[in-house]
């Protein structure tokens, strides 16, 4: 059966909704790597720790810059975050809000990347879902160093990104700054940066 079928007579299907960038349009469409390998770890947060501390010291410890996480279910004695809606002025897609302080919440999934910035310091990216104080259940971006580790702790797995590292950018189309793959050719000069251009 087609879709059309599933909708009335003299109506259309709902448009996806289109984010308009600010910036010119650029032909690689996505950059994306692969890791060839790369250390897999279960990582317990304490008590007290920023989620920020919790995450990068563990693994600065062994060596490790560049990583995935998956944060599990857990309390946080204090959980900030903020959104990014629109951007009101229209000079960009979207901008962040400022910061929600939640309290003590219940943090129901995360996931983040841990990279770093221009000047080489560990930077922590990390999208929550979560119920704050008042039952209310709310997304949005965590800030990894106001973020504190409720009284049981936390766990979280990580996966070490091996061959490439992460680091903040300046994109042009976005005019914004984020995360993207930096490549480390291997021994044999091959290289884990793989691209996608527009089609």
């Amino acid at each position: 059966m087609s879709n059309n079928a599933l909708v009335p007579a003299g109506s259309r299907l709902p448009q996806p909704r289109a984010w308009v960038h600010p910036g010119p349009i650029q032909a690689q469409r996505i950059t994306h790597c692969i890791a060839p390998q790369g250390r897999h770890l279960r990582i317990a947060l304490p008590r007290g720790a920023t989620l920020f501390d919790g995450l990068v010291q563990p693994l600065a410890a062994l060596g490790i810059h560049n990583a995935a996480f998956n944060i599990l279910a857990g309390e946080f004695e204090r959980l900030v975050y903020c959104v990014a809606p629109p951007d009101p002025t229209g000079r960009v897609a979207a901008a962040y809000t400022e910061p929600n302080d939640a309290g003590q919440s219940y943090l129901l999934a995360a996931n983040a990347t841990l990279g770093s910035n221009e000047a080489g310091q560990p930077v922590v990216h990390c999208h929550a879902g979560l119920r704050d104080s008042n039952g209310r259940l709310r997304g949005g971006h965590l800030l990894p160093q106001a973020c504190v580790v409720g009284r049981h702790g936390l766990v979280a797995f990580a996966v070490e990104l091996q061959g490439f590292a992460v680091q903040v950018g300046y994109d042009p189309e976005t005019t914004l700054s984020f995360f993207k793959p930096t490549t480390l050719a291997d021994a044999s000069g091959r290289s884990a940066m793989h691209r996608e251009s527009r089609q």
